[in-house]
Order: structure tokens, then sequence, then C-alpha cells
């Protein structure tokens, strides 16, 4: 996985591949290249001074550095949604679900955190993407995979496994088909939470950033979020706007499904069913 494009970045290139590494990442648009070779003894001086370079064996358990950024949305609130699940669904590892996964950057990233996760997508060269991510990074075991196709109507073609279990987190990020919100809160179990990232309804229109989708279907709006998971089956934590890199608007989205009343003992329910003057005193 590549870091992204409007990150400035340094390859080091045996002195062979330099100028066709050059040119790779200026074919995918990144902005501010340098390439050196590692044969090129200031560089190893300079990392050396910097405390850059790591050597020998690596800690017990230690997991490989990622250079992939994940939905800032999911990276800004998972630690405050663990926060909020009960210990022993921690200590169990905590479910989550990615609808969309794609190559998985989202998902494998809860994975390296703790939990298991399950992704969702319609292309098999994206789950496999993703498992080859996260078995790269030790944590294959995590992550699994289903793929489906959502229909624009919420139903799936393909496997319907996933949507018939509950989970402590579904997440959806660039992801959207309004018709499957329902569905989507059904999946939170009790205490769990739903967290969405997508483009807004407010950044789409004729004079919409570029690469912003057309079709008001595929924008998401706040009435939309709040409709699909409603006050008080849903503690709203966040919902708000925030700007990409390249101008578009997202939709950040972050809900927790309530935990259901206490029930009265049977007892004092037949005490109120006798007295029904007692329910008011």
């Amino acid at each position: 996985e590549l870091p992204p494009r409007h990150k400035e970045l340094l390859a080091v290139a045996t002195p062979d591949q330099a100028e066709a590494a050059r040119e790779f990442f200026t074919s995918r648009d990144y902005v501010a290249v340098s390439v050196v070779t590692d044969s090129d003894t200031d560089l190893w001086e300079a990392a050396a001074q910097l405390d850059a370079i790591e050597c020998g064996p690596e800690a017990p358990g230690a997991l490989p550095p990622i250079m992939f950024q994940p939905s800032l949305t999911v990276v800004n609130w998972a630690a405050r949604i663990e926060q909020g699940l009960p210990q022993d669904r921690l200590e169990q590892g905590p479910t989550a679900l990615d609808v969309g996964c794609g190559s998985g950057r989202d998902a494998v990233f809860l994975a390296r955190r703790g939990w298991n996760v399950t992704g969702v997508d319609e292309f098999d060269n994206a789950l496999g993407r993703m498992m080859k991510l996260a078995e790269s990074l030790r944590v294959g075991a995590r992550v699994a995979t289903q793929r489906a196709r959502v229909r624009p109507d919420g139903s799936l073609e393909g496997s319907e496994d996933f949507a018939n279990r509950t989970y402590d987190l579904v997440m959806a990020v660039r992801f959207l088909q309004k018709g499957f919100l329902p569905r989507i809160a059904s999946m939170v179990r009790v205490g769990g939470f739903v967290l969405y990232e997508t483009f807004a309804e407010e950044g789409g229109g004729p004079n919409a950033v570029a690469n912003t989708p057309k079709k008001t279907g595929r924008l998401l709006s706040r009435a939309d979020l709040l409709a699909a998971f409603p006050d008080p089956e849903f503690v709203l934590h966040c919902c708000e706007l925030r700007n990409i890199t390249d101008g578009r608007l997202l939709r950040c989205f972050v809900a927790q499904r309530a935990q259901p009343p206490p029930s009265l003992p049977k007892e004092q329910l037949e005490g109120l069913l006798q007295s029904p003057q007692a329910a008011f005193e």
C-alpha cells in the first residue's frame, strides 16, 4: 500500500531501478517525488543522525509499520469507540463489519488494534488485496472476507451470511447505497456503534469539486443518517463535515445503539396492573 498522493515521497531504490521508480510514482500523480539510491552514503549518514534506521531483532509481538493512511474518522474514533464498549467485548476481541471495504485499509487498521473484522466487497480482486495486506502486516487471522454486491434497493447479490449477524461496529467509508442503511442499523448490536464516512450532499450540485459523485443517491445528508439511525434508538456522537485534500466534502457520522431501559420486576408490574394510580404516585 502506498502513502497518500499529496504527501512528499522519498523512495530508495537500487541504481538500476531509480529512474523506473521515479516514472512509476510520477505516473500515479505523486506531486513531490525524490528518488535516491541505496548506495548513497549521504542518505544513510543523514538517516543515522535522525535515528531513522531500525536494525536488530524485532520486539516480540511487534507489528510492522504501515505506510497507508486509513480514514481519519476511523483513526480519530477508534479509541473512543473502544472505550464505549463493555470490557468483556474488548477482552474477547470486538467485532467489526466493513461494508464496501475495498483494499481493506480501514479493516486492517482495526485488526492491528485487536478487532476481528469482516470485510465485504463486490470485487474479488479488492478482497484479495485486503487479505494480502492483512497477512503482510501479520493480522490475517483477524480478518475475514465475504463477497457481495449491495443493490440500490438494499438487497444483496452474493453472500448474505454477514448480514444476519450483529457487530460491535459497522462501518462504511466512501460507500453508499441508501437502501441498505436500515440493514446496517439492524446489524449494530446493543451498545455497538455505526460509523459512516462518504461524500456529503452539501458538496454536490453544479459547483461540485471534480470527482464528487453527480447523483444525489450517491451523496449522504444529515437527514438520511438521522432517519436511518433515529433517536432514542441510537445516541448521536458525531455528524460533521470535513474537506479532504482535493477539496471534496465528506459527511462523517458516528452513533451508538442505546441500551434498552431496564425492565421492571414481575411483582412490580403486577402491582401496577392491579393499582394503576400507583404509577403516578
